[in-house]
């Protein structure tokens, strides 16, 4: 049953502008969908900034990328390939957001590794934070990459290339957008300051079976955290 798509608008210009306010897109970079029913998908379109985008703006996708409603003189965002290829290995999830928040981009492009182990409200939410390969913008290889990780992790940084988050929900999707933005920043803060030390490993290894109880975390989440320790 297709979902009620006013109120799916609603919520995607909501976010897509809290997004823009935060830094953490700007101009027209970033994209956002829904998935409203099976090989239905609600989308930002390309070549518009966040911040002005209306909801008679979005439109509704096939499998293939086809505009199927909505204003068809727009075209899908250039990264629908990344999109469904998350809902297609990720049956449970219902939201995708591709931003491209600057501190946490910041690690890759200085190829340091991003404080994975420092927050324990990561470790618990997120177990880890995984960095994919570089590769081209809007490429095919996009979807590729994430591949190796999305099907355990609901956030992935993209090297050079900002973050895919994904969730049951665009809000799910958003607040670790959010989360995983914080971390980075609070990382070069504490740099600043004089270091960031990560949590004890049996500490790490506590907080990943907290998150697992509350239901945020998968066995095969957990065992891929435990390669980074």
């Amino acid at each position: 049953m297709e979902k009620d798509l006013k109120n799916l608008k609603a919520s995607i210009i909501e976010v897509a502008k809290l997004m823009n306010a935060k830094g953490f897109i700007c101009a027209t970079d970033g994209n956002i969908s829904i998935k409203v029913a099976k090989n239905k998908f609600l989308m930002t379109p390309s070549g518009l900034n966040k911040a002005f985008m209306k909801a008679s703006d979005l439109i509704v996708i096939d499998e293939n990328a086809k505009v199927i409603s909505g204003n068809k003189k727009l075209k899908p965002s250039s990264e629908w390939r990344m999109h469904l290829r998350a809902y297609k290995l990720r049956p449970d999830i219902n939201a995708v957001i591709h931003s491209h928040p600057p501190y946490i981009t910041a690690y890759t492009v200085a190829d340091v590794k991003p404080p994975v182990d420092v927050l324990p409200e990561v470790v618990v939410t997120m177990g880890s934070i995984p960095v994919t390969a570089y590769s081209t913008v809007g490429s095919p290889q996009n979807a590729d990459i994430i591949e190796g990780y999305i099907k355990n992790f609901d956030a992935v940084v993209l090297k050079r290339h900002g973050v895919l988050t994904v969730g049951s929900d665009i809000y799910s999707a958003y607040n670790k957008l959010e989360r995983l933005e914080n971390a980075a920043l609070t990382g070069v803060v504490a740099k600043m300051l004089g270091g960031v030390p990560p949590l004890p490993k049996e500490e790490v290894e506590r907080l990943l079976i907290i998150g697992k109880e509350y239901g945020l975390l998968t066995d095969n989440c957990i065992d891929e955290c435990k390669k980074d320790l």
